[in-house]
């Protein structure tokens, strides 16, 4: 793969940003972006002393991450100007707050060690409306008068539920991020694919949810991202089970999401058993081979989930995804998981999956997203498909 643009000159950098905007008919291209690396409450020294290594960190970041298209001025110590000319706006946002967050995590990790990692953006219609030229001078300008927010990332809760008891029976919390008048669910950065790096942040908010739960409103399923990233954070899942679990509490169910197939079989033994350890139940968020359910079974899963909405962001057709939980139904019908299905789009497909032996779902059939859990309460089959 080729590497990335990386200019020193800024007058190149400037002649390809106004090539972009002279090209560009629809004003469908990325965002210009800052990545920011400042002091926060460090001396003169301190900071003089921490900044060579910061710039090495953030330079070998921004080297493997941006891609061959991608364009990067180093404007100062510690402020880069990256430039995604095949990108939509969202998606030029997403890439520049997952690497701002890459490289503080890789800095600080939990704690501000006196160092702040952010991203300004600046729309690039700002500067085609602008009769000033395209350059550094005018994009710092125009990025003063430029209110964007940062991603703002929130945790809802869907509810299950479990068609043979015909009730609701418990909760599933989503990861929700807002940005720029738009919403993504769960896997909001897709850049990464399965090795986002946000997903330390999204389980931060998860392990805060978890703990928060109140006991009386049944299950609760929390989508924990298991990556590279997570599991070489800190004590990685022991981290997270600190935050939310308690030996014995036995109303938490912990869904492995992201990496999971990637996971050598020790690791996901020990990660499974981590969890089981501190009273919670494990389901997998995977589709497996039958020698992997299997295998997963037997360390102490007992919950496999399929996520419709996954499937149809990765552009499965209708009748695939049907395929989808006809094969898995198939393949560990006889293991003993309790098959569920999230989001669940409306009656047919609750309907279908259920006739293969999916007992709990959930989606807009059975409820609404909203900020608080679910109430528990008897839900019967003809309220589902009305």
């Amino acid at each position: 793969m080729t590497a990335p643009v990386v200019y020193s000159d800024r007058a190149a950098f400037e002649h390809l940003l106004q090539q972009v905007l002279h090209d560009d008919q629809d004003g469908s291209f990325g965002r210009l972006h800052i990545v920011r690396i400042s002091p926060v409450g460090a001396d003169d020294d301190e900071w003089h002393r921490l900044l060579p290594k910061a710039m090495a960190i953030a330079e070998n970041i921004l080297h493997h991450r941006l891609g061959a298209t991608d364009s990067c001025l180093r404007l100062a110590e510690g402020r880069f100007m990256l430039l995604f000319p095949t990108l939509s706006a969202m998606e030029g946002r997403l890439r520049a707050t997952a690497i701002a967050t890459e490289i503080r995590q890789h800095l600080t990790g939990n704690q501000s060690h006196g160092v702040e990692v952010a991203t300004e953006v600046l729309p690039l219609s700002t500067l085609r409306h602008t009769k000033a030229p395209a350059s550094v001078e005018t994009m710092h300008k125009a990025m003063e008068h430029s209110h964007h927010p940062s991603i703002s990332l929130s945790i809802e809760y869907q509810p299950v539920w479990d068609m043979p008891r015909q009730a609701i029976i418990g909760s599933r919390a989503r990861a929700r991020r807002d940005f720029g008048g738009q919403t993504m669910w769960e896997r909001a950065v897709m850049f990464g694919g399965e090795e986002d790096p946000m997903a330390v942040d999204v389980n931060r908010h998860l392990a805060h949810a978890g703990a928060a739960f109140r006991p009386d409103r049944g299950l609760l399923f929390l989508p924990v991202v298991v990556n590279t990233h997570t599991l070489s954070h800190g004590k990685g899942i022991e981290d997270f089970l600190d935050t939310i679990c308690h030996p014995g509490g036995g109303k938490l169910v912990l869904e492995l999401a992201g990496a999971v197939a990637n996971l050598s079989r020790p690791t996901l033994r020990a990660v499974i058993g981590a969890i089981r350890a501190r009273g919670c139940a494990v389901a997998i968020r995977v589709v497996p081979e039958p020698e992997t359910a299997r295998f997963l079974r037997e360390c102490g899963a007992e919950y496999l989930c399929l996520n419709q909405l996954q499937a149809q962001l990765a552009g499965f057709t209708p009748s695939a995804i049907h395929a989808l939980y006809t094969l898995v139904a198939h393949d560990v019908g006889e293991l003993g998981f309790q098959l569920a299905l999230w989001n669940a789009t409306n009656p047919e497909d609750i309907k279908r999956a259920a006739s293969l032996g999916f007992t709990l779902f959930s989606g807009a059939p059975v409820g609404v997203t909203t900020k608080s859990a679910a109430t528990l309460k008897t839900l019967p089959v003809p309220a589902i498909f009305a």
